[in-house]
């Protein structure tokens, strides 16, 4: 499916000897965290920005201040302020009165942007799957901190956002959520986040969009909509491991997936080769798009596993940090 879109099409009129990719449903009723995993993510949260805007108070450390007793800065003493909050000691040595600020907690609205189109379904290693574990591992750290949540499907079949959503009790509810998403149809990706960028998102945040990115070339007109520091975008590229690196050779009919086209091509070295350097170039250039906008892409092969690469992969690029 992805040398259609990625490679210079090489295209034979000899019979076709090889095989057709098929969509296949993802099972989604295996969805769960293992206990290994629980315990990392109970050590772990979102690494938020600390000038995104929060509608209420969290636990999320922000840059806004208040008089408390919980020292971080002075300022100077207004009339009606709280007497208990002076610093006398620091007001004697001075030649004015000095209010102690501490900080003030808020909370952080997460969004969740699932690619629910045909194309996740594809290969052994379905896409996805691994998108599922990885929104349930980021939904379960924003609701173990206080975060409001929202879980946004795009394309495919519509189905209606989750949200807002508070508190890890509503976990179970999560896993129903996306046990229940159809994965099937086409998906325009760009129209549908700046649909969620003008329906949706009506107060900004930290924004997380999972997907293979079927068809999305260049993303700067969209993170245009997105402006740092009110809003804070990661994109996780989902791919399964044949669409990274395909290993087969030979005459093959693929199938597009989401549009039904088929097309014959020779899988030979040279085309190989190709594909990998378009692939790169692609790639490179959707990382481009995000460090320009001052956001964040990585890719996620679909056979990684949660516990042993998924989450230490997370730590690394510092999308979590220690609780």
């Amino acid at each position: 499916m992805w040398f259609r879109n990625i490679s210079n099409e090489i295209k034979h009129n000899q019979k076709n000897t090889g095989i057709q990719h098929k969509t296949k449903r993802p099972n989604n009723g295996a969805l769960t965290l293992s206990v290994r995993a629980l315990r990392q993510l109970e050590r772990l949260q979102l690494n938020a920005s600390r000038y995104l805007p929060g509608a209420s108070i969290g636990q999320r450390p922000s840059l806004r201040r208040l008089p408390s007793g919980d020292f971080l800065d002075h300022r100077l003493y207004i009339p009606g302020d709280d007497i208990r909050f002076i610093d006398w000691k620091a007001s004697a040595r001075q030649e004015h009165t000095f209010i102690k600020q501490g900080n003030l907690p808020r909370e952080v609205t997460v969004y969740i942007l699932l690619d629910c189109s045909d194309s996740m379904g594809w290969g052994d290693s379905q896409k996805s799957v691994c998108m599922f574990q990885l929104a349930l591992t980021l939904a379960h750290l924003a609701l173990g901190h206080s975060e409001t949540l929202f879980l946004v499907p795009l394309g495919g079949k519509k189905s209606l956002p989750l949200g807002p959503i508070h508190g890890k009790g509503q976990i179970p509810a999560i896993i129903n959520y996306l046990k229940q998403l159809p994965i099937e149809g086409e998906s325009d990706l760009k129209t549908e986040i700046l649909n969620f960028r003008r329906k949706v998102a009506r107060q900004s945040g930290l924004v997380y969009i999972l997907s293979d990115l079927l068809y999305l070339k260049d993303m700067s007109d969209v993170l245009e909509k997105f402006k740092v520091p009110s809003w804070d975008v990661v994109f996780f590229h989902i791919l399964h491991p044949e669409e990274i690196s395909p290993t087969f050779s030979g005459n093959y009919e693929f199938q597009d997936v989401e549009t039904g086209i088929r097309v014959n091509y020779d899988i030979n070295h040279e085309a190989k080769m190709k594909y990998s350097q378009n692939l790169a170039i692609w790639m490179n250039q959707l990382e481009v798009n995000c460090v320009e906008h001052n956001h964040f892409y990585s890719l996620f092969p679909s056979d990684w596993d949660l516990d042993t690469q998924i989450i230490p992969r997370l730590r690394e690029l510092n999308l979590v940090v220690p609780a």
